[in-house]
């Protein structure tokens, strides 16, 4: 992740673009129905999704868990299989795009379609790279002790 430089979503990832979208040429695909059912689909009105205080996890296709945390105060936390893997601010633009700084390495934006009727989502970085994520229950950070005698 931290050699890719989309922090949020790439560190959620990785469901390909071939497997979140119909068969190029239109034909029935037993998983993603044909281009004509997608279109009708998307075209549905969804829930958009505010991130503050969420947690979002995707399961790539090695089997890595991935999660990000987006922290009420802009801050957002990536894990690979629990362990960290980065941190930085997050913004979410009135368009709806979710843009990310990332502590180290170089930033990207992401936008959604809105949440599907079973919770997931599909979110799409600048590059046209597709991920499916779904929500997750929202872990504060931990605060270490330091942080508290500090506020005493």
């Amino acid at each position: 992740m931290h050699a890719n430089p989309l922090p949020f979503i790439a560190t959620l990832a990785v469901f390909t673009a071939a497997a979140c979208a119909p068969a190029e040429d239109g034909s029935a695909d037993p998983e993603n129905g044909t281009a004509e059912e997608a279109a009708v689909s998307n075209s549905s009105v969804k829930e958009a999704i505010l991130m503050a205080d969420t947690g979002w996890l995707s399961v790539g296709s090695d089997g890595t868990v991935q999660t990000t945390f987006f922290d009420p105060d802009g801050r957002y936390r990536d894990f690979r299989n629990g362990e960290s893997a980065d941190v930085g601010a997050w913004q979410q633009r009135p368009d709806g795009s979710i843009c990310f700084t990332p502590d180290q390495g170089m930033g990207d934006c992401w936008k959604t379609d809105g949440r599907e009727a079973d919770g997931s989502a599909v979110v799409t970085s600048t590059s046209g790279k597709r991920v499916v994520i779904k929500q997750i229950t929202y872990a504060a950070p931990k605060v270490s002790e330091e942080d508290t005698s500090a506020s005493e």
